[in-house]
């Protein structure tokens, strides 16, 4: 692609990012309304970019903001914020002919606003050909904040809770790319006969050591989206450390078990699977689109009806009847996400303490509901996509505080013990899998 084609794509869609407060991933698919459209060569493309993009973003921000001097970025419409981090990050760090680059940001600002607007960005990517990375380190930014691109709160979090001899790896991982793993419907197929169709597909796949209806993929010579065993429904993407969440649960066939912020639908969906198809489940969600969302995939999963009840509701004020009649529940709340950069860089610039915090609140309360819900005698899980010690073990210990609770060990052959004992932690460069936290309590008799 052309520099100005590629400017004017990226400058699209960070301007819905930064318009809407949606993912990079959902402004690229609000921007093309029909993706699949896209040749495949050039999606690929679009897809690397945007990743990248993401890794850079916070970089490109407060470059931008050091570099004006009138008012600051956040004060910038979303046009203009999205056509300079556009050039930025084409300059800085694709290493973009910066007149290419300038021409056509100005091209683009001239084109969504005007004359005046586009002088401004001419006049911004003039200073950034000129900008010295090295001036960040006065606005915080460490030797390991620019080389891996990370904010310096993300890297003080993963201090807290790694050596200091495994950070940088750390880092180096949650730049790589996600491996990818499906767990397979236990429902409709078994492992070997899923691993079998799948390599004769042309996707080449290998059993997981440690979570036992998990495959990894090891190459795709077509998309896994592409093969008849995924329109099958007889798997399901999920990370690793995610997939070991029902086993943990270990929930067993005519159980009534209770999900509380269960849409998409993954985790739902492998209790239902470990349960063989027998028992009941209700998966709560307070967003509607989110549930009905999992409804599809229900459908398409196969799901026998009347299995599974949808509730749309806020797990915290769920009805008084519910209390104590849960054999098991499982708790994976809305969460800072510090732990899935790979598969969403741009969150890594979301980490602020004020987020993090507000997060824990709600996360105890949602496991606070939890424990509500399930039977004396009931196991609650409770598991995270985040690293932080606030929404993980402060949030287990503040809820052991306050009801009548025993934390089990959580046993796995992977991940390693976290702050508090019984706990499991999981991390990229150790696990192979997303960041990743999982507590196993149980409700006193």
């Amino acid at each position: 692609m052309k520099v100005r084609e590629v400017v004017s794509l990226l400058t699209d869609v960070l301007t819905e990012h930064y318009r809407s407060g949606v993912s990079l991933k959902e402004s690229f698919y609000r921007v093309f309304d029909d993706p699949m459209s896209v040749p495949s060569s050039k999606a690929r493309m679009i897809h690397r970019r945007l990743m990248e993009l993401g890794k850079r973003i916070g970089l490109c921000e407060e470059v931008i903001d050091d570099i004006i001097e009138s008012s600051s970025f956040e004060d910038l419409r979303p046009e203009l914020k999205g056509v300079l981090v556009a050039a930025a990050d084409e300059i800085l760090f694709e290493g973009t002919n910066p007149a290419l680059v300038t021409d056509a940001a100005t091209r683009k600002a001239r084109k969504m606003l005007h004359e005046r607007a586009a002088d401004f960005v001419h006049a911004i990517c003039f200073d950034l050909e000129e900008y010295d990375l090295s001036r960040l380190k006065e606005r915080g930014y460490d030797e390991l904040s620019l080389e891996y691109h990370f904010p310096p709160e993300f890297i003080e979090h993963a201090r807290r809770v790694l050596p200091e001899d495994e950070v940088e790896e750390f880092l180096k991982a949650c730049n790589r790319p996600a491996t990818k793993y499906v767990r397979v419907n236990t429902l409709h197929a078994d492992l070997e006969e899923v691993a079998q169709r799948l390599n004769d597909e042309g996707v080449k796949v290998e059993p997981d050591p440690h979570v036992p209806d998990l495959l990894r993929v090891v190459e795709e010579q077509v998309p896994i989206v592409r093969t008849e065993a995924w329109r099958e429904g007889l798997v399901f993407t999920q990370d690793k450390a995610s997939a070991l969440v029902g086993h943990v649960l270990n929930p067993q066939p005519g159980e009534f078990v209770v999900d509380l912020c269960a849409a998409p639908g993954g985790k739902t969906l492998h209790a239902l699977c470990l349960m063989e198809g027998e028992g009941e489940i209700l998966a709560v969600d307070k967003s509607d689109w989110r549930l009905e969302a999992m409804k599809e995939k229900l459908e398409w999963q196969r799901v026998p009806d009347g299995v599974i009840e949808l509730k749309h509701a806020d797990a915290r004020d769920l009805p008084e009847e519910l209390e104590d009649e849960a054999d098991r529940v499982i708790v994976d709340p809305p969460c800072s996400g510090m732990g899935s950069v790979q598969k969403r860089p741009e969150t890594r610039w979301n980490l602020s303490r004020k987020r993090v915090r507000r997060y824990a609140k709600l996360q105890a309360e949602l496991l606070e509901a939890g424990v509500r819900v399930a039977r004396p005698g009931g196991v609650i899980v409770y598991s995270t996509c985040t690293l932080t010690l606030d929404e993980n073990e402060g949030v287990v210990r503040r809820v052991m505080r306050r009801h009548d609770v025993e934390l089990e060990e959580v046993k796995a052959g992977f991940g390693r013990e976290g702050q508090l004992k019984g706990t499991r932690r999981f991390y990229p460069h150790s696990d192979d899998c997303q960041g990743f936290f999982i507590a196993r309590l149980r409700k006193r008799s």
